[in-house]
């Protein structure tokens, strides 16, 4: 799943939530079985900090076999750890296996 590199999230002290939608486009490199395989979308919550950035967890969405951009999967995943400072300089990074099938969505964190 491609993101927006370097978007950078303005978020208050306190628990914090990543929601969603996910799904197969359609498109798919030649490697690809030929049917979408269903598989897990990871959102891992950083903050950038100086030296070494903050981890405050990661929460994951299930892409059935079956989406679609008319069928999507949604989420809403509350993250374990709660933030300790109100900053704008918290991302994601947003991770899948490679199964050939290009997944795409929308979604934001929020608290």
């Amino acid at each position: 799943m491609e993101g927006n590199k370097g978007n950078y999230h303005s978020l208050d002290k306190g628990s914090v939530s990543a929601a969603g939608l996910a799904y197969y486009t359609g498109s798919k490199k030649s490697y690809a079985a030929s049917k979408p395989p269903g598989q897990n979308v990871s959102y891992a919550l950083y903050k950038d900090d100086a030296g070494a950035d903050t981890y405050y967890g990661t929460v994951s969405q299930s892409v059935s076999s079956s989406s679609t951009p008319n069928k999507v999967n949604k989420f809403d995943k509350k993250f374990d750890k709660a933030l300790g400072a109100k900053s704008s300089k918290y991302y994601l990074v947003i991770y899948t296996s490679d199964t050939g099938w290009k997944i795409s969505g929308e979604g934001k964190v929020k608290n």
